[in-house]
């Protein structure tokens, strides 16, 4: 979750929950769906399911990440030295 979360401001310029004080952003990250409009379509299969509030609908290991982006034909170059 957290390496989507920084994805996410990587992609975006800005955190993928914003409020006025930390508990409006804490219940955000436990019930709020992130807004995918800001990222490049490219990445959003990849932050849908790292974002994904059931931890079981996650990626259990950043290898598994990097298989379901080499598979999914969602930037197929983003974890490797390729063109």
């Amino acid at each position: 979750y957290a390496l989507g979360v920084i994805l996410y401001e990587m992609l975006t310029g800005a955190p993928p929950f914003e409020g006025e004080s930390a508990q409006e952003i804490m219940m955000k990250h436990l019930m709020a769906l992130p807004d995918l409009s800001k990222v490049p379509a490219p990445y959003k299969p990849v932050l849908g399911k790292a974002l994904a509030k059931d931890p079981t609908h996650r990626h259990a290991t950043a290898a598994t990440a990097r298989t379901f982006i080499a598979r999914g034909g969602t930037p197929k170059t983003a974890f490797s030295n390729s063109p």
